[in-house]
């Protein structure tokens, strides 16, 4: 019988926000989003500081942890190169080089579902739920620079506004716009 080796998780760093918040305190975990895991400490540095500078009004940090070394139950094989992990396949340019695949399909359907109901009239627009269309938008198509500032509008929302900080009314106008790319994307013009 052959014997399996143990897989040890690999060292990462986790890029973490904490929003801030007027009135009540919610709970932590509403407050808390992890932005993005990178391997280097110095790319976890340099995000901090970016992220921090384009949103000043939340505090961002990064955190050692560790990595399962598997998907879907095969070992996660990185190139040495690696900057940050892609734990959800391929990003924008397989969707431009190779048309919409039917996964990037699926997954642009659910982030354009969580748009939808963050501005529908009787939608959740709590910060979690800009947390998780900030999140999907990201991890989808934020290396896109037309897409990156709808990413960091998402950032910047409190419902009652502030400084730096978009207000409900705001984010739903800017979500709109985002609604229409998005649809551009399921079905590109020929």
């Amino acid at each position: 019988m052959t014997k399996t080796p143990k897989l040890y998780p690999l060292p990462a760093y986790a890029i973490v926000r904490v929003d801030a918040y007027l009135g009540e305190d919610p709970p932590i975990p509403a407050r808390i989003t992890i932005k993005r895991v990178v391997w280097s400490l110095e790319l976890a540095e340099s995000e901090v500081a970016r992220l921090s500078a384009i949103n000043p009004a939340c505090a961002y940090f990064w955190q050692y942890t560790r990595v399962d070394p598997t998907r879907n139950g095969e070992r996660l094989v990185l190139p040495d190169d690696a900057e940050s992990v892609e734990l959800e396949g391929p990003r924008r340019s397989a969707i431009v080089t190779t048309g919409t695949a039917p996964r990037e399909r699926e997954r642009l359907l659910q982030l354009i579902e969580l748009v939808n109901t963050f501005v529908s009239p009787m939608g959740e627009r709590t910060i979690a739920a800009a947390n998780r269309v900030e999140s999907a938008l990201d991890d989808l198509l934020g290396d896109d620079p037309v897409f990156a500032d709808f990413v960091t509008d998402l950032a910047q929302y409190s419902p009652f506004g502030g400084d730096h900080m978009l207000d409900e009314a705001q984010l739903v106008t800017r979500l709109g716009s985002l609604l229409v790319l998005l649809n551009r994307e399921i079905s590109p013009d020929p």
